[in-house]
């Protein structure tokens, strides 16, 4: 005869090692506890999940309620601003400091020379020239006059036209 070896596995968990010395109805009910800490537990993680999401939307609702308010802010401003740049706003405030319209307009007309082409031999333009030309002492000159008579302007003196350098 040959001996039967019969295997045993051991599927017990640690709460049936735990309560191997309790009776069935004393385990039934321990069993009825983990299972009511565990749903406790799960619910609980969700509630302190939904109490974040209502949260987080209760700071965006007042984010945009603050969002509202400042566009609000900004176009009143922005009308503020168009309002101060009317012409006859603009007039009230000027003579509001003690300005006055002009009683004599003088329009100073100058006449720019073209610079002159940089061209090779050949009457082509030169590749290898600089971008911008070099200013030739006439231009300086003008300049230096231009100057002049802009600083004679603001500071209000007359300048003759024809003797500083031909502008009229």
């Amino acid at each position: 005869m040959s001996s039967r070896r019969t295997r045993t596995f051991h599927s017990e968990t640690w709460l049936d090692q735990a309560t191997s010395d309790l009776s069935d109805n004393q385990r039934r009910w321990v069993y009825v506890l983990v299972l009511l800490l565990a749903a406790s537990l799960l619910a609980f993680g969700h509630l302190a999940q939904t109490g974040y999401v209502v949260r987080q939307m209760e700071e965006m609702g007042n984010s945009e309620a603050t969002l509202i308010d400042l566009k609000r802010e900004s176009n009143a401003l922005r009308l503020e601003i168009a309002e101060y740049e009317r012409w006859s706003h603009l007039r009230r405030e000027a003579r509001a400091l003690g300005f006055a319209e002009p009683q004599h307009i003088e329009y100073v007309e100058v006449l720019a020379s073209e610079a002159p082409g940089l061209a090779s031999e050949d009457g082509t333009p030169d590749e290898n020239s600089p971008s911008s030309p070099v200013p030739s002492p006439d231009l300086l000159i003008g300049w230096r006059e231009l100057a002049s008579q802009f600083a004679a302007w603001v500071l209000g003196e007359q300048v003759d036209a024809e003797a500083v350098g031909g502008v009229q």
